[in-house]
């Protein structure tokens, strides 16, 4: 099928069909419903390879990941987001992997770049990001927006920083005055440790800050190695501060992970959640542990891979433009592990 054929049966000229179809508001709404109309009874598919050819633009994005595990990180909600808010603009997305070895040598990636053959680049590395790619976004001349990565510009994050403040201040207008911050997963080394996720330091800075900034007790909550000690079913430092008569009445921690943890291991040691212990989590939905909710500091993936998304098109639209960063805020989700502090 042809795009004559569609003109000839909706009794329009080549051009009009063209227009109509590359998103031209410049006719009657008869005309253009009538042109949508034979479009779809005929089955009508544009040429890609014609209109990219004619107009300059592939009507793709590219979505760039790394291959190591960890360094891309693409939950479901992010990457639907990215998907339908592209099908929005008309466009379609293609994903590619690069591997460290193929960012080895300088010369070679903006070959794999142009490959994509896409009008513009979501970057979704995350953590450890290779200086060559760094280097070879900053030559190339395709436009680039990064996801969950901070940068000078062009780059859309979660603000856990801001999470952390949130959940502070959340728990402290239901009266807790001792809480406590814990991370399992990754440890204080790597919170100065180059190449770590920017969120391993800022959630933890987010809590202190907005502890002192309130006059609370607030405590961090860490041991080197802890998430291996947990798989081996080795409970004794996360039993310690359970049963310390010092412990904090409320705790956030990194992931859902330490929460589901916290909350088993409390209910076997005889502390109640809520009850004596609230527990919240940074997490991209409400976790369960046990039977029980646990209140959420949800990250903002759908946001995320939207405004990233809107903001390729403004890259796409106004190359060489320098787009300031953008941090998206987190919500508060309230289950049934936080509550307010029975009396001391």
């Amino acid at each position: 099928m042809t795009v004559r054929e569609v003109a000839a049966d909706a009794g329009v000229s080549v051009s009009t069909v063209i227009r109509i179809l590359s998103g031209s508001d410049k006719f009657r709404p008869e005309k253009v419903q009538r042109v949508n109309e034979s479009v779809r009874r005929l089955g009508y598919i544009p040429h890609t390879s014609a209109k990219a050819m004619r107009t300059g633009r592939y009507g793709a994005v590219g979505l760039l990941l790394s291959t190591k595990e960890g360094k891309s990180i693409l939950p479901n909600r992010l990457f639907d987001s990215i998907l339908d808010t592209s099908s929005s603009f008309g466009l379609h997305v293609s994903v590619a992997k690069l591997s460290d070895s193929s960012l080895s040598h300088t010369q070679s990636v903006p070959g794999l770049l142009a490959s994509l053959m896409c009008d513009g680049l979501l970057i979704n590395y995350n953590a450890d990001i290779p200086e060559n790619l760094l280097k070879c976004v900053n030559r190339s001349p395709v436009p680039v927006i990064w996801i969950n990565s901070k940068h000078g510009s062009n780059c859309v994050y979660p603000d856990d920083f801001g999470g952390a403040c949130m959940g502070v201040e959340y728990f402290a207008n239901l009266g807790h005055r001792r809480i406590g911050f814990v991370d399992y997963v990754y440890g204080p080394e790597s919170r100065t440790k180059p190449g770590s996720h920017y969120s391993i330091k800022d959630r933890m800075d987010g809590f202190l800050h907005t502890c002192a900034r309130l006059g609370l007790d607030g405590c961090v909550v860490d041991y080197e190695n802890g998430c291996g000690r947990f798989m081996q079913g080795d409970f004794s430092f996360l039993d310690e501060w359970l049963l310390s008569g010092g412990r904090p009445t409320a705790v956030i921690t990194y992931t859902g992970a330490e929460s589901r943890w916290i909350c088993i291991r409390a209910r076997e040691l005889g502390v109640r959640i809520p009850e004596e212990l609230s527990v919240m989590c940074f997490d991209d939905d409400i976790v369960e542990a046990g039977g029980i909710s646990i209140g959420g500091l949800i990250i903002p993936q759908s946001e995320q891979g939207r405004i990233s998304v809107e903001m390729l098109m403004h890259a796409i639209e106004n190359p060489g433009e320098r787009i300031e960063p953008v941090k998206v805020p987190f919500s508060v989700a309230v289950g049934k592990s936080v509550c307010a502090p029975a009396l001391q």
